[in-house]
């Protein structure tokens, strides 16, 4: 008689899990900005609206980061969480085989963005759309291959990113008091 031969299939650790979750955020909260116009700009135009603002208070410690170093640092985060949850090498799944390298190019687009708008089209809506789409779908399964918990964490997590995203912001001169 021929051997069963069936992988074993192991619980995710916690590790794993809230990798899971956190890369399904980040996920959702790169489309999420983009939609809600939080993304790259160019520093020429950035300057001019700079003479309109007031300072922050004195009180408040933490550095502030610009949307531009938020974005770029959110798609880093991307890399970094689907490397640690070992979905770094999808192009065998990719019948194009260049979602993958389009992601790990994401970061270096953003930056060349920053500095020249006109110097790449990665970061136009429907590429920049497409790109994360065609990346879901194909790291979406993977977790679930190990775990369906993995699997479910990360769709949850990219759930209730959209969520957040999808709520309309508060206008702060309407909030009763």
């Amino acid at each position: 008689m021929g051997e069963n031969k069936t992988a074993k299939v192991t619980a995710p650790s916690s590790r794993e899990l809230a990798l899971a979750l956190a890369l399904g955020w980040a996920a959702a909260e790169l489309v999420g900005r983009y939609r809600h116009g939080i993304h790259p700009r160019n520093p020429a135009a950035a300057k001019a609206r700079e003479g309109r603002q007031i300072p922050r208070l004195s009180c408040s410690r933490r550095a502030l980061r610009s949307n531009n170093d938020l974005f770029w640092l959110l798609a880093q985060r991307m890399l970094v969480l689907s490397e640690e949850l070992r979905l770094d090498d999808l192009e065998g799944k990719d019948v194009e085989g260049s979602v993958d390298r389009r992601l790990r190019a994401l970061p270096g687009e953003i930056r060349k963005y920053i500095d020249d708008p006109t110097s790449t089209r990665a970061l136009e809506a429907a590429a920049f759309y497409q790109l994360l789409e065609d990346w879901t779908q194909l790291a979406r399964p993977e977790p679930g291959v190990r775990s369906r918990a993995l699997r479910d964490a990360f769709s949850f997590a990219g759930d209730l990113a959209d969520v957040y995203w999808a709520l309309p912001v508060p206008q702060r001169h309407n909030l009763p008091d």
